[in-house]
């Protein structure tokens, strides 16, 4: 398992935005409610003492070993957000992915 070579190009380009932008502590209990993360990999991010650190973490569990379903539900979770800037981001990050 893990991210097609689009989802993880797309990832990579954004992921600058992706730790400036994404609400980590906001999301980490449903990632781990939608099974995306495990427990322990819950915990380790929430060790991390900076949204960058944590963001950089989630982005490497990503990278290395989640699947492309898991990203979409990532980016479907991210467009729940009430922060018109966060739902834009994950629009933009999906839609590259998917070649959209």
């Amino acid at each position: 398992m893990s991210l097609s070579p689009d989802y993880k190009a797309a990832l990579e380009r954004y992921a600058e935005d992706f730790i400036r932008i994404v609400p980590i502590n906001e999301i980490l209990n449903p990632l781990r409610f939608r099974n995306i993360l495990s427990r322990p990999q819950v915990d380790e991010i929430r060790r991390l003492n900076t949204q960058e650190d944590r963001n950089t973490k989630l982005i490497d569990l990503f990278l290395d070993g989640r699947s492309d379903e898991d990203f979409d539900k990532l980016c479907e979770l991210l467009k729940e957000n009430n922060v018109a800037a966060v739902t834009a981001f994950a629009t933009r990050l999906i839609s590259d992915a998917q070649g959209i």
